[in-house]
């Protein structure tokens, strides 16, 4: 999630815990109010005393951070060369501001001769995502919700924040399922249209071709309607669900249509020939039903 650090922004996402049922918990590593010093670098007093900016800088940097020079190698080993003040010569901020600091003149100044300190309240680190400086949400989904409910909620939640100049994104693999959750219904039309086109070439008929189609969106409007009896969603297994079935209910079509055209051939009526196909296509298909069953049984 691409969102501004902020104290206010920061306080309130965090109700997201509990208006959401879809969302169990929201974490964040992110917090505005971390104590840290300020330090105020006087610039009308450094051109008296013969100071430069950057060296200034650059010696808080180096002594209080440290400052990786070079590498080296000791007994076979590459270590790496390090400048930085003793611990016990940084581990407050008056030890800071008693810096020494050379001059172009060769002198030293301390640093708290050009500079003063302030405690104020800052992050200890701001995170960057797509270039923009963002805070980053750890959700976890609540039992019997799966996570395009609880992505949902979330992006629901966020909306209705009503922040300006603020975005919301998802990362890792919820982005990628949020980029492919509006692709399902393109991509099983383009399939049953490329089913549609090779049934049509293998029997050389669009109306055999159309019988055997046309049970899939019957088939998929059952499996929803139960879907939707559980108050389950449309999820990654509800979907490799409706491939299977839609794969299974093509075949006992074929089956069937197949039967029906051979006695269509030998001269019986459409009905009668619909329905000897289909007592003498039972067996096979309660077969191939039964057995596709227990294998994707759990137990």
């Amino acid at each position: 999630m691409a969102l501004t650090p902020s104290p206010s922004l920061n306080d309130r996402c965090i109700p997201w815990n509990g208006l959401q049922p879809s969302i169990q918990i929201a974490r964040t590593q992110f917090s505005s109010s971390n104590p840290s010093y300020k330090i105020n670098i006087d610039r009308t007093l450094l051109g008296s005393l013969d100071l430069n900016y950057d060296d200034v800088v650059s010696t808080i940097a180096d002594f209080a951070g440290g400052n990786n020079l070079t590498q080296t190698s000791v007994e076979g080993g590459t270590r790496d060369v390090v400048v930085i003040s003793k611990a016990e010569e940084r581990s407050t901020i008056d030890q800071l501001m008693n810096y020494a600091i050379k001059n172009t003149k060769g002198d030293f100044v301390t640093l708290k001769q050009v500079a003063s300190y302030e405690l104020i309240s800052t992050p200890d680190s701001i995170n960057h995502f797509n270039f923009n400086r963002s805070i980053t949400y750890n959700i976890a989904t609540s039992p019997s919700y799966s996570s395009g409910q609880a992505m949902k909620a979330a992006e629901e939640t966020f909306k209705s924040l009503n922040l300006k100049d603020v975005g919301f994104q998802f990362t890792g693999l919820s982005r990628v399922e949020d980029k492919a959750s509006g692709q399902m219904l393109g991509l099983f039309l383009m399939a049953a249209l490329a089913v549609f086109l090779v049934l049509s070439a293998q029997y050389e008929s669009h109306i055999t071709s159309l019988a055997i189609v046309i049970t899939v969106p019957i088939t998929l409007l059952g499996s929803l309607i139960f879907v939707q009896a559980r108050f389950m969603d449309i999820n990654i297994f509800s979907q490799v669900g409706l491939l299977m079935l839609i794969g299974l209910a093509a075949e006992n079509s074929i089956l069937i249509v197949e039967a029906a055209d051979q006695r269509i051939a030998q001269g019986t009526e459409i009905v009668q020939a619909a329905a000897e196909a289909g007592r003498e296509r039972l067996q096979p298909i309660l077969m191939t039903s039964v057995a596709s069953l227990a294998g994707f049984s759990p137990w």
